[in-house]
């Protein structure tokens, strides 16, 4: 009795061929990460589901409030890495096809430091923007509320800190980050509010003693290969002899009570730290970090 064997022809996978940016390896697949504008340039694509890519889009934090000024908010923080989570507790987003055609590349700066009693500035939204087809985009960091200026705060990635004047923090933005803390009252020594990060809500003021808000927790990747952690609030100020907010991570700025609000590091997407309400006119308060993209494909 004979047999017929069936046959299968095999085809090889094939993957992403692009450029742009920093070029890296880790394991199987390649890392393009943007500190500054670019182009992402997808020559060709590969077979089968070789033609997603996954990302890391973090914007722009904002800088803190003048005086005893709330912490700036985080920029957003969006990820579709399996497994990973997005910024306000948000999940990871879905998977994200290419075609062979440019990407614009855009990272949003942080918020510059605010003067006298103004609010603090937004920080500036990130994208990957092709030429044809769905755009991502981060929503920048909200500005924190200036001592004596209890301002209704604007939407951020996350949410500026209230000032120390009675305020609500601001608004994040759903699956990018939180709120900012509310200042409940204003008294000596006038404490301020943490602001928004990606991983959790900035603290009020005075939840303990008289104490300043620390800035909400960030969030960690792993899409480069090592855990780096983004997207942390600053911290709040107080007036002189208060205890400050810290920032809720090592790249956020620290509040202060004896000067200038401290300012977050760049491409890092946290919040600037609130200064001291006895600093006078004239002073400036922490800026926000300035926002980072990462792009990876499997190539094995």
């Amino acid at each position: 009795m004979g047999f017929i064997i069936n046959s299968y022809i095999m085809t090889p996978p094939t993957f992403i061929d692009a450029d742009g940016g920093t070029e890296s390896t880790s394991g199987n697949y390649k890392i393009h990460k943007f500190t500054s504008n670019g182009t992402f340039t997808v020559n060709s694509v590969g077979n089968g589901s070789n033609n997603q890519i996954e990302y890391l889009v973090i914007a722009g934090g904002g800088s803190s409030g003048y005086g005893s000024g709330g912490g700036g908010g985080a920029g957003g923080f969006r990820t579709n890495v399996s497994g990973a989570t997005s910024g306000g507790g948000g999940s990871a987003e879905s998977a994200y096809v290419v075609t062979a055609q440019d990407y614009a590349i855009t990272i949003g700066a942080g918020g510059t430091g605010a003067e006298s009693t103004n609010t603090g500035n937004n920080g500036v939204n990130s994208s990957i923007v092709p030429a044809s087809g769905t755009s991502i985009i981060s929503v920048g960091g909200g500005g924190g509320s200036g001592g004596n200026s209890p301002t209704t705060l604007a939407v951020g990635g996350s949410g500026g800190g209230s000032g120390d004047d009675p305020n609500t923090g601001g608004l994040g933005t759903a699956n990018q980050g939180y709120n900012g803390g509310t200042t409940p009252n204003q008294s000596s020594p006038y404490p301020a509010s943490g602001g928004g990060g990606a991983g959790a809500v900035g603290q009020d003021a005075r939840t303990v003693g008289s104490n300043s808000g620390n800035g909400g927790a960030g969030v960690a990747s792993t899409i480069t290969g090592g855990s780096v952690t983004y997207c942390g609030g600053g911290g709040g100020g107080s007036a002189s002899g208060g205890t400050i907010g810290t920032g809720g991570t090592a790249t956020a700025g620290d509040g202060n009570n004896s000067g200038n609000g401290n300012n977050a590091s760049a491409n890092s997407g946290s919040g600037g730290g609130g200064g001291s309400v006895s600093q006078g006119g004239g002073g400036v308060n922490g800026s926000g970090g300035s926002g980072i993209i990462v792009v990876r494909y499997l190539v094995a």
